[in-house]
């Protein structure tokens, strides 16, 4: 079973290889998405996370800072409707995030410049 978590193939037990030799397509799409986000001069699509621009190859941040048309840029680099898809779910789970880190005290998981432990109070 842990073999799964480590590019095992979960029926067969073969190695995936991709999973040791490739970059995650999915988080590309994502970190895409986030920094197309965070140059979209529309309201409900802009986002604020200026880290995955700087992430993004330079090719890319010339197309989004030279304001070529969101249209056909958003039609050859994204499937249909999963820019949105993804804007709206990394919306809701930065605002969970959010929520939860503003819920922990003041101090909690500070580390210990005296024994580089955790504090738990």
């Amino acid at each position: 079973m842990s073999g799964a978590l480590f590019g095992d193939h979960a029926v067969t037990g073969k190695k995936n290889a991709r999973v040791e030799t490739k970059s995650s397509r999915t988080a590309a799409m994502t970190c895409l998405s986030r920094a197309t986000s965070y140059m979209d001069k529309r309201e409900c699509y802009a986002g604020p996370d200026g880290i995955a621009y700087v992430l993004v190859p330079p090719f890319f941040k010339l197309l989004l800072k030279s304001g070529w048309p969101f249209k056909p840029f958003s039609r050859y680099f994204f499937p249909n409707g999963i820019y949105e898809y993804v804007i709206a779910r990394t919306r809701y789970f930065d605002a969970v995030f959010t929520e939860a880190l503003e819920s922990v005290p003041e101090g909690a998981g500070s580390i210990d410049e005296n024994n580089a432990g955790c504090k738990t109070s």
